[in-house]
């Protein structure tokens, strides 16, 4: 088999990656906190670590695979909301949220306010799917419904009827390279080792009313996935060009 070949149709699989990637990155321009992704790789020689070194193994193995996915932290636009539960993020971290699959991270500030059954008078910040907003004590941010007056200030700090009820955590990881997109806009840790760091403003804070918007450049998106798109058109020729060229071979080859 022509090492070639392997080339060209690792080539194909990078590029169907990265495709997929711009795919969702222009179909979430509109969808609040979300942050752009692309996809990066390795050589499979170097994903093996110290397995077989020979000439075929490095014709046929030095080929890209996808190594993980890279999360842009470039802000995004802010939109003023005049909601006060509205919460947009500037610079520096991620909401900390408790749900059903541990804790993940998210810069979606559109949260709401979920009742406490029969308790009249409490009440938890959650986002539109349900999540509790979890605060720097790893507990959920509990409030009074009935109040009328909900400041919050930059730092995260939550003030009802002038009296500080809790502060929303804002964190994030000194390696954020263990960190993966989700359903529902959030990112997981997959690091059970990575440590998380509280943000302190003015690395990262809080605009109440605010909500942040993606952070995808669609003229930067468009023309990636017109590039990406040749890439992948210029693979399959290669393939049809070399499985041509071996046909005319086996042909040759064949009786006179």
């Amino acid at each position: 088999m022509r090492s070639e070949l392997y080339t060209a149709a690792q080539g194909l699989i990078a590029r169907q990656l990265e495709l997929d990637a711009a795919s969702n990155n222009l179909a979430n321009i509109n969808t609040t906190g979300f942050r752009k992704t692309t996809p990066f790789f390795r050589t499979l020689n170097l994903a093996l670590e110290d397995g077989p070194r020979n000439p075929l193994n490095g014709a046929t193995n030095n080929q890209p695979v996808a190594g993980g996915i890279f999360i842009h932290s470039e802000q995004g636009a802010i939109r003023q909301t005049g909601n006060n539960l509205d919460l947009a993020i500037q610079g520096e971290g991620f909401f900390k949220l408790n749900t059903p699959f541990g804790p993940r991270f998210s810069r979606n500030g559109q949260f709401t306010i979920r009742p406490n059954g029969a308790e009249a008078n409490r009440a938890t910040l959650v986002t539109q799917a349900g999540y509790e907003v979890l605060g720097r004590n790893g507990n959920p941010i509990t409030l009074n419904p009935n109040a009328r007056d909900l400041v919050i200030d930059r730092s995260g700090r939550v003030y009802q009827e002038q009296n500080e009820v809790g502060r929303i955590a804002l964190v994030t990881f000194q390696d954020k390279a263990a960190l993966v997109p989700e359903e529902n806009n959030l990112l997981a840790n997959l690091d059970p080792q990575a440590v998380e760091v509280n943000v302190e403003q003015p690395q990262g804070e809080m605009n109440q009313r605010s909500l942040e918007m993606s952070n995808v450049n669609v003229a930067q998106e468009m023309m990636r996935l017109i590039e990406m798109q040749r890439a992948y058109e210029m693979n399959t020729r290669s393939i049809k060009t070399i499985d041509a060229q071996n046909d005319r071979a086996i042909q040759s080859l064949g009786p006179r």
